[in-house]
């Protein structure tokens, strides 16, 4: 939604319309998403019309008379992979789940790294901050994070995020900003205010699946994907810099987040 907001062309994600946490994103990047049609639990919402899919890692929902639903989502997976060979600059757009993901920013630029090459820029949106605030980590330029006030909620319309979407793509071309500077992620981590996405799902679940939950689970449901494991190969991170270097091509917007809504 926010995306159409700006009236921006992003491309086709197979993030987009589903929450996924910030590990969610890791382990479909490192499997070649030979999971991802793999839930803990599915259920038909009665009334609804509805079915809910949820795993430790994702959740969405579709209508449970659709029966072309695997499909849609396995179109835009295939479709997904050759993006990794595009030369256009590349923005990754995540909304996190929770304060305590900040830790683990700069592991998850070395698989978007692995997947898509040097050239791409991650943009983080954390909610239920005390301050709207924009913070870079020193010696990581291609990370930006963005503190908002609003909370990241399920139900979100996703316009807390345009503010926020437009600097970023301002911050990929090299266009000068204001922002304050941490030292590393654990000073990033204790900036922020203790705060967790507001994430439930038609029929008032959870959105993820936990450890707890799991164990009451007897038979996962579990859908066969047709994709191999990718091979994966090592990408070096470029050497420290004091800011991003311009992009040269038009820069193609990805992402993932914690409201479908982005």
């Amino acid at each position: 939604m926010c995306v159409q907001m700006l009236e921006l062309g992003a491309e086709e994600s197979p993030f987009d319309r589903i929450l996924v946490k910030m590990d969610g994103i890791m382990n479909f990047l490192r499997t070649g998403f030979s999971d991802f049609f793999q839930f803990d639990s599915v259920q038909e919402l009665s009334g609804a019309g509805m079915t809910l899919h949820r795993s430790r890692y994702h959740s969405f929902w579709r209508e449970t008379a659709s029966k072309s639903w695997r499909e849609a989502h396995q179109q835009v997976i295939d479709s997904f992979g050759p993006l990794a060979k595009s030369s256009r600059t590349k923005l990754f757009v995540y909304a996190a789940a929770d304060t305590s993901e900040l830790c683990r920013l700069g592991e998850l630029l070395e698989e978007l790294t692995v997947h898509f090459g040097s050239d791409i820029y991650l943009a983080v949106f954390v909610g239920g901050q005390t301050e709207a605030r924009t913070v870079s980590v020193e010696d990581n330029c291609r990370i930006l994070v963005h503190f908002i006030t609003e909370a990241v909620c399920s139900k979100s319309d996703g316009s807390q995020y345009c503010e926020p979407l437009k600097r970023s793509l301002d911050w990929v071309v090299g266009r000068a900003m204001r922002a304050s500077v941490v030292t590393d992620f654990a000073a990033l981590q204790s900036l922020a205010h203790d705060a967790k996405a507001n994430l439930m799902v038609p029929g008032g679940f959870s959105a993820f699946v936990e450890p707890a939950e799991q164990d009451e689970v007897e038979s996962p449901f579990v859908l066969p994907s047709k994709i191999p494991e990718q091979a994966r190969t090592s990408a070096k991170l470029p050497g420290p810099a004091t800011s991003p270097t311009p992009a040269r091509s038009p820069v193609t917007i990805a992402s993932a987040a914690t409201s479908p809504n982005r």
